[in-house]
């Protein structure tokens, strides 16, 4: 005899619901990246606002040769891995920068960074600085992102 085989496909109700749990992760991606995106794109549209975790002008945990404009003050707070770094900056006077920092602990740190060279078409710019009880030199260079 004969015998046909026949299988049970998914319900439809079963379908749906995967495909309702794929569209909600894929919009909470999409979300994601718009929101990532909104905060890189006003991070490079102010570069001298943008603080690294210490309080100097910068990015993470790299300073930048930017310096805070003459009278412009900043108040920051960043996460080191060991707490809370609270920042206070001050732009003294053209591409002279002072701050103060301290550390959960209590411990506070001067911060003094001075752009030795200005960022031009053809060069990166240059600083040099003192943060906690360390000197530093650093080159950046802002890149060019056509669309953004």
């Amino acid at each position: 005899m004969n015998s046909i085989r026949t299988r049970r496909a998914s319900t439809p109700s079963r379908l749906s619901a995967a495909a309702g749990d794929a569209g909600r992760g894929l919009r909470l991606r999409a979300v994601g990246a718009l929101v990532a995106l909104a905060l890189l794109t006003a991070v490079a549209a102010v570069p001298s606002a943008a603080a690294a975790v210490s309080g100097t002008t910068g990015l993470l945990q790299v300073p930048s040769a930017d310096a805070l404009p003459e009278g412009r003050l900043r108040l920051a707070a960043g996460l080191d891995g060991k707490g809370l770094v609270p920042s206070v900056t001050y732009g003294v006077f053209p591409g002279l920068e002072v701050g103060i920092s301290s550390r959960e602990t209590g411990a506070a740190f001067l911060r003094i960074k001075f752009t030795v060279a200005t960022e031009t078409a053809t060069a990166p710019g240059l600083a040099v600085g003192l943060e906690d009880d360390g000197l530093y030199a650093v080159l950046s260079r802002r890149l060019n992102s056509p669309g953004l």
